[in-house]
């Protein structure tokens, strides 16, 4: 049962930045913020750091989303998110597999959602889906005005919805 008890705390260096979304796989809580981290959720001690020097980061508040990570099980990647990019990280070799930079469809504005080996992102001006293990663009759908918002899409075998501005828009995956 849960027992509340506090296990550790830390600081973390956050600079330019006021959010922070980690993950929890197996027996590591992974962080992106500028930093990516590989921390015992037992102890707080860090496994491994790769700096921003390796993962390029750029914070831009308030529309964008500010950082989190996302766990892709399926090929054992993070896939970290900041502003203006989302990189697919690859757990077995600790290097990037891919990443996309905010002119792949403007600066990104949510936290990615994975369906199989699918990614969805929202922008300013579009929703779009890229290949999971390439980064690949797919399919986009542009928006009909270019709005900055927070809201992450959301996906199922048969249906992709996400909200912007004043609508939903749901699409079918399967046609």
């Amino acid at each position: 049962a849960f027992t509340g008890e506090l296990l550790w705390s830390t600081g973390i260096d956050f600079s330019n930045f006021d959010a922070w979304l980690p993950v929890i796989y197996g027996d590591t809580v992974y962080a992106y913020a500028q930093d990516m981290l590989a921390i015992d959720p037992q102890t707080g001690e860090t496994y491994y750091k790769a700096p921003k020097e390796e993962i390029p980061y750029e914070f831009f508040s308030p529309f964008g989303i500010d950082a989190g990570t996302v766990m892709d099980t399926l090929n054992r990647q993070l896939i970290l998110c900041s502003s203006e990019y989302i990189h697919a990280y690859s757990l077995d070799d600790q290097k990037i597999n891919w990443t996309l930079s905010d002119d792949s469809g403007g600066r990104f504005e949510s936290l990615p959602a994975l369906y199989e080996d699918k990614l969805y992102v929202k922008s300013a001006d579009y929703i779009s889906e890229f290949d999971l293990l390439t980064g690949e663009l797919l399919w986009q759908f542009e928006f009909p005005t270019s709005v900055a918002q927070s809201n992450t899409p959301v996906v199922s075998e048969d249906i992709l919805a996400v909200t912007y501005y004043n609508q939903t828009y749901v699409f079918d995956r399967q046609s």
